[in-house]
């Protein structure tokens, strides 16, 4: 999708616009009218035949479907989330596809400081422009700490460091368009543990004096500490999608599992690059097998009554 003429890449490409829906429809409507190419663009996805949406009507033949249980990003993997993935691999294999288990192969750790480093510039650029704007000298005070932090990482950061970022996840898109030569669909979960309570993904007290020491002092060892402490908190939670921010392969998430206490544990599908309405016609196979549109949690703000 497009991002011209007044935008261009977000955070070198990390970051596409989109849309939430409850339905894999929706979805496929909505890429319908916001895909493809705009005079300028640097470059842009293989060209798609016909819709999205009519391409709903027709179910995949029989796929080779990968799934995995392991954090890309972290460390472990609650067995809520874990147990989504098997029981999705159970309901494909029913449906008729090819399902093993296996996990794509990359550098991690390359992978993990690639994408600080690229959000950090990312971030550091925005706010200066922000800053030309309103025509204002950007001050730690007009902004959250993490939100302050990033630019602190930004600004540290030399060329070397965010062409070794653009490396590493060219690197990596190599080995996913390898793996998705064998596998036509990898299964993995979405977060590494259910949905998280309002705030706790926030700063600790501790990220939080470390960030303010920073301030004061931002040599560039202590930068690189600081973000290593702060992407290991971030991922241990999110440690799943980044993999495809970074690499470009599709991805869609399927709400099909729901935790011990109620809550969505989300299933994440990814395909090859291009493979978008492969991608949408598995997910709506899916949708069709274990549909959600009707599950609520037990606590949710609805006018709807609940049965």
């Amino acid at each position: 999708m497009p991002t011209g003429p007044d935008l261009g890449e977000g955070w070198g490409g990390y970051v596409q616009f989109g849309v939430l829906s409850r339905t894999v429809r929706d979805t496929a409507a909505m890429l319908d009218v916001l895909a493809g190419p705009m005079p300028g663009d640097p470059y842009a996805a293989p060209p798609h035949e016909g819709s999205f949406l009519a391409e709903m009507a027709n179910r995949p033949n029989k796929l080779r479907v990968a799934f995995t249980t392991q954090s890309f990003f972290g460390k472990e993997t609650d067995p809520s989330c874990a147990a989504a993935v098997t029981q999705t691999s159970t309901l494909l294999s029913e449906l008729g596809h090819h399902v093993e288990q296996a996990t794509p192969q990359f550098d991690r750790d390359a992978l993990v400081s690639a994408y600080l480093v690229q959000i950090g510039v990312g971030v550091a650029a925005e706010i200066e422009e922000m800053a030309h704007w309103v025509g204002k000298t950007p001050r730690a005070a007009d902004f959250e700490p993490a939100t302050w932090f990033l630019r602190q990482v930004g600004l540290a950061m030399a060329g070397l460091d965010l062409q070794r970022s653009r490396d590493a996840a060219q690197t990596a898109g190599r080995a996913l368009a390898e793996f998705h030569q064998r596998f036509d669909i990898l299964i993995s979960p979405t977060l590494a543990h259910p949905p998280a309570k309002l705030g706790e993904l926030g700063l600790k007290v501790a990220d939080r004096a470390a960030l303010a020491a920073l301030r004061l002092l931002p040599l560039k060892p202590a930068i690189r500490a600081a973000l290593a402490q702060l992407a290991a908190n971030n991922f241990e939670k999110t440690p799943n999608t980044q993999l495809f921010n970074q690499t470009g392969q599709p991805a869609v998430s399927l709400p099909l599992h729901t935790s011990p206490t109620g809550l969505p544990i989300g299933v994440q599908l990814s395909a090859g690059f291009g493979q978008e309405g492969l991608l949408l016609r598995l997910a709506a196979q899916l949708e069709e097998a274990q549909p959600w549109i009707e599950r609520r949690p037990s606590v949710c703000a609805t006018r709807e009554p609940i049965n």
